[in-house]
């Protein structure tokens, strides 16, 4: 790997992301696996993919999460967000407890990360897979290798693993152990993980349950119908991928003769790559997002006092459109991606030499055909220049009207392309509408029936795990806060 180019003016940003993206149109790395291995499936998914075939999956999953179908799948993630509300009822709060912060009362100890890891793999199952999974259940085997993979093993690597040829990915594996390792021992024992599964068994795993999961769609009967008599009707990732590859053929599995169509291999990488990167910035967002809440009671109070006013209007459920109206809500989670955001850098690779002009127009420089870029989301979402106070965890950056800046004055309006959670441009995260709606449903529910609060397990700061990992993902320590019920209103 060659030299990379950090670039953090937002006008180059644009250039790279939006007004030449036909340039940068490729994420750096690349590589193709063998017949039969599985990086050739990995490396066919649309987080790696390059050029035409990025572009075909690009176009067939786009309707995928369009605001309609989004419509469409309230009701599944609404079902999600009330077996959340049951198992906490149910379980979690019948649980021995443990005194808050301040010795005041005893409350449950909650770990956001695993609990809102269950959650999180109840709405993919759902709404991408269609498959309803009893995530809450104790002997669930899919909810418990999900979370043992993700508590062991950081997100990056399982997206690095498909970047690069099969024989790497020990290299990888062992060279990220030692770096950890090494970064522990200087830092007191406060480094990376240890002991983490090889990626290939990970991806394996997530690759054979993508498997499971087109054989049960395909092998359903031919105008089937469901528990209420009517025909059984999927709306979902996994169907819209099943009805845009190639005709099945009489034994129902996948057909791959065509090359103008997904084939299995495509499918089973996009399935990969929806686990692997859905999972972690939906669980990041609902986590962070409940631990700012857990320390800072007065965000807190204002939210649940928004959220109290729907409620009141609309007795005791919130619809699709009643989501639209919590502004504070839609702060508060906008601050939490931007105070943490899923992934730390954006990468590109240039496809020809071209000419990179800065804001102000005095300077350019020409780069050459296959330089590897990185754009340092989290370095500009804590850039004083475009957001003042850059470490207070601040809603009001994001409410339409703000105050309370350093000066007493209103918060300056975020300037484009120095917000990018998600990406930015053509090459963004398809998925970003279904993390944001599931998070902000969950939100609601939990912040309307739970209060949170800080235990002494409760780290503030949260303390991030360092190594090499830290190059491309946000992973704290812990974090783990005190909840007990409200009065319900």
């Amino acid at each position: 790997m060659g030299p990379v180019l950090i670039v953090a003016d937002r006008v180059v940003i644009k250039q790279i992301l939006v007004k030449d993206f036909h340039l940068f149109r490729n994420r750096g790395g690349g590589g193709s696996g063998g017949p039969g291995s599985i990086h050739q499936i990995l490396s066919k998914s649309i987080f790696v993919a390059r050029d035409d075939q990025w572009r075909q999956i690009r176009t067939i999953f786009s309707p995928t999460f369009t605001a309609a179908k989004l419509r469409h799948m309230y009701g599944l993630m609404d079902r999600c967000s009330a077996d959340l509300i049951g198992h906490f009822d149910n379980s979690l709060l019948t649980t021995a407890g443990t005194e808050t912060a301040d010795g005041t009362e005893t409350v449950a100890a909650l770990d956001l990360r695993q609990t809102m890891g269950t959650y999180t793999m109840d709405v993919i199952a759902r709404c991408a897979f269609g498959i309803q999974s009893d995530v809450y259940l104790t002997d669930n085997q899919l909810t418990s290798r999900v979370n043992q993979t993700f508590a062991a093993i950081p997100v990056w690597r399982l997206i690095l693993t498909a970047s690069l040829p099969k024989f790497w990915w020990k290299l990888v594996d062992r060279l990220v152990s030692l770096v950890d390792r090494i970064v522990s021992i200087v830092s007191g024992g406060k480094g990376g993980q240890q002991q983490q599964p090889p990626s290939e068994n990970v991806s394996h795993f997530f690759i054979q349950l993508s498997r499971d999961f087109i054989k049960k769609r395909l092998n359903r009967e031919v105008g089937a119908v469901g528990t209420d008599g009517q025909p059984l009707i999927f709306n979902d990732f996994l169907q819209l991928m099943i009805d845009s590859s190639t005709d099945n053929d009489s034994n129902g599995q996948l057909n791959n003769n065509s090359t103008r169509r997904l084939t299995e291999n495509e499918i089973l990488g996009q399935c990969y790559v929806f686990f692997i990167a859905g999972y972690d910035a939906l669980v990041s967002a609902l986590a962070y997002c409940l631990h700012e809440l857990a320390v800072r009671p007065e965000l807190q109070d204002r939210l649940y006092d928004e959220i109290s006013g729907l409620f009141a209007d609309n007795e005791s459920t919130i619809d699709y459109n009643d989501l639209k109206r919590l502004e504070f809500m839609d702060a508060v989670l906008k601050e939490t991606l931007r105070h943490y955001p899923p992934v730390i850098n954006l990468e590109r690779e240039t496809r020809q030499d071209v000419t990179l002009t800065d804001r102000i127009g005095s300077s350019s420089i020409v780069i050459a055909n296959g330089t590897q870029l990185e754009i340092p989301v989290y370095a500009i979402h804590h850039d004083r220049d475009y957001y003042p106070e850059p470490d207070l965890f601040e809603p009001n950056r994001f409410m339409s009207t703000s105050g309370g800046g350093a000066d007493g004055g209103q918060w300056p309006p975020i300037e484009s392309y120095t917000y990018m959670p998600f990406g930015l441009g053509p090459r963004n995260c398809l998925g970003t509408r279904l993390a944001v709606q599931s998070a902000k449903l969950a939100l609601v529910k939990l912040v309307s029936r739970y209060r949170f609060s800080p235990v002494a397990d409760t780290q503030w700061p949260p303390e991030f795990i360092s190594g090499a990992s830290r190059r491309f993902q946000l992973q704290a320590d812990r974090l783990i806060v005190g909840i007990h019920k409200r009065v319900v209103f």
